[in-house]
Formats: structure tokens, C-alpha cells, sequence
């Protein structure tokens, strides 16, 4: 059997969304550091201890799809992220006081 963590983004989402471990394990390190959901409530970004940050296709909450390939950040690990209002731009503040900024309007599903 699957184990799974909930991700849930405090104010911003009315339903928890389950990652199953064994997709958080096969696209990024399952500790999840840091997440946060678009504003059209379609995609979550999380964060991991290896330096990447995946996004997620969770216009069904129940069956999360990672979006595109993880996106790199410069170093430090990251705790917290943001979407920009309109949903095009993630944020991604480092401990190493950086800040990584991608856009993230044509992150395509992964295959």
C-alpha cells in the first residue's frame, strides 16, 4: 500500500491535497519544506531538501500530476514559496538569502 502526505496551504485551499509517497519520492525528496497553491486554485508548488521545487496539476485533488521537470534553485533550502497574484510568476526565497523567480505560465504536464 501507498503512504501519503497532505499538503495543505493554510487559507488557500478548501480541501487537502494527498501526495502519495511513492510520486513524491519519484519527482523529489518527500520532504516537503515549503508549499503553496495558485491563485486559480489549479497548481501546488512544493518545495524539497534537494534543491528543487516541483509543481503539481491538481485540478483533481485526489490525483495530483506533476507539472513540467523540478525547477532548480540557487542553494539553501526553501521554507517558503509564492505565487505572483496573477499566477505567473513562483517565488522562492532561499535560507541562503536569495530569491529564485521563474515563470510558470507554460509548465506543460510531465510524461
Amino acid at each position: 500500500t501507498s503512504q501519503y502526505v497532505n499538503v495543505v496551504v493554510a487559507g488557500k485551499q478548501p480541501n487537502p491535497v494527498w501526495l502519495s509517497m511513492d510520486e513524491a519520492v519519484r519527482h523529489h525528496n518527500p520532504e516537503i519544506s515549503a508549499a503553496d497553491l495558485s491563485p486559480d486554485g489549479r497548481t501546488l508548488a512544493s518545495a524539497s531538501g534537494d534543491h528543487t521545487v516541483r509543481l503539481w496539476d491538481i485540478a483533481d485533488p485526489a490525483n495530483p500530476k506533476p507539472l513540467g521537470e523540478p525547477l532548480i534553485h540557487g542553494g539553501g533550502t526553501v521554507y517558503v514559496l509564492a505565487f505572483s497574484p496573477d499566477g505567473r510568476t513562483l517565488a522562492a526565497p532561499n535560507d541562503d538569502h536569495s530569491v529564485t523567480l521563474w515563470n510558470v505560465s507554460q509548465m506543460e504536464p510531465s510524461s
